[in-house]
């Protein structure tokens, strides 16, 4: 979007538009480790969700590599004496979105941000079945805008950036989604973002939000958790096969960025998917310790008597002379002399 329409919303349009993303992904964050952003630009999402242990790895894509050299990816200083719980890797491809890449299968989500608008129509005709069939992540998230909202605008046109090649009204793109849901066996959901701009308070209502949204989600997706612990049982990423392009790896690969994170031991398990199993096996082992700790008591306890006796019989009468037995058997000692 042109910078003299994005002045006009508060906060801007394109915070509107990540913090809608960062919903969507915390809302789900139990399902998610590994997130593609396509069309990433400078790689703004990685660097937000960085400042978060729930995911650990991101793919950033884009065709244009000015924009990657670009990205500000890179630790920082406090990254070195923050140490994040578990490792975060951002791995950066140069490509075709729509150009289907192995390296990515297994991902669990996928955010297209204010891409899809930027496609020919080949590409375009192309993307759902390389999202959907090649990828089928748990989680799809694509934003576009609104055409309808344009009017808002001083001097309202047809696009709002010169490189758009279309924009869809709500009608357009409920109709691209529902194809994509009904041939790839997703359900989804609509959303927006993007209010009136601050210094237009026109009456539009029926012209929707400026950012529309659609969030598909596989079937039965909900039920896979991600495995996030413990971290010693994490999947590594798939190879990168970094001076490699094949047919089934076509992206350039660009750089890999590892953060640093406490690799001290693991001792989140019982926090983990199997917490019943690990419940009932603690109960079992708190009842096993209990009663270790009673034998080493009752251990303890045998050699201060034996030690006891052993000075009774090596310090002449006077430990059992009547006069000493009188002040310490006291009534209610006599389990002690039994020893």
């Amino acid at each position: 979007m042109e910078a003299s329409l994005e002045s006009q919303f508060w906060p801007r349009l394109w915070e509107q538009r990540r913090t809608v993303v960062l919903s969507v992904l915390r809302e789900h964050s139990a399902l998610i480790d590994w997130v593609a952003d396509l069309g990433c630009n400078t790689c703004g999402l990685a660097s937000v969700l960085a400042n978060s242990c729930d995911y650990a790895h991101i793919s950033c894509v884009d065709l244009d590599p000015d924009m990657l050299a670009a990205a500000a990816v890179e630790p920082t200083e406090a990254d070195l004496h923050q140490l994040r719980e578990r490792p975060f890797i951002v791995d950066l491809f140069c490509g075709s979105i729509v150009g289907r890449d192995a390296r990515l299968e297994g991902i669990d989500v996928v955010v297209l941000s204010e891409v899809i608008e930027h496609l020919d129509p080949g590409p375009l005709a192309a993307l759902p079945r390389a999202l959907f069939d090649f990828y089928r992540p748990k989680i799809v998230v694509v934003s576009t805008p609104n055409r309808e909202f344009n009017v808002h605008f001083p001097n309202p046109r047809k696009v709002r950036d010169a490189d758009h090649r279309f924009e869809w009204t709500r009608d357009e793109f409920k109709a691209w989604c529902d194809k994509a849901a009904a041939d790839y066996g997703y359900t989804y959901t609509l959303t927006g973002c993007g209010t009136y701009p601050c210094c237009d308070r026109r009456e539009h209502d029926d012209t929707g939000p400026a950012t529309q949204f659609a969030v598909f989600m596989r079937p039965g997706a909900t039920a896979e958790l991600a495995n996030k612990w413990p971290v010693a049982e994490l999947t590594p990423p798939p190879p990168l096969l970094q001076h490699q392009r094949t047919q089934d790896s076509p992206w350039t690969f660009v750089r890999r960025v590892e953060y640093p994170w406490h690799k001290g031991p693991d001792l989140l398990p019982l926090f983990g998917p199997s917490s019943q199993s690990s419940n009932i096996d603690s109960q079992e082992d708190q009842g096993s310790l209990q009663q270790d700790l009673i034998e080493a008591v009752a251990r303890a306890l045998a050699r201060i008597s034996g030690a006891f006796h052993w000075c009774a019989a090596h310090s002449g009468h006077y430990l059992s002379s009547p006069s000493f037995l009188g002040r310490w058997r006291q009534p209610g000692w006599d389990w002690w002399w039994s020893w």
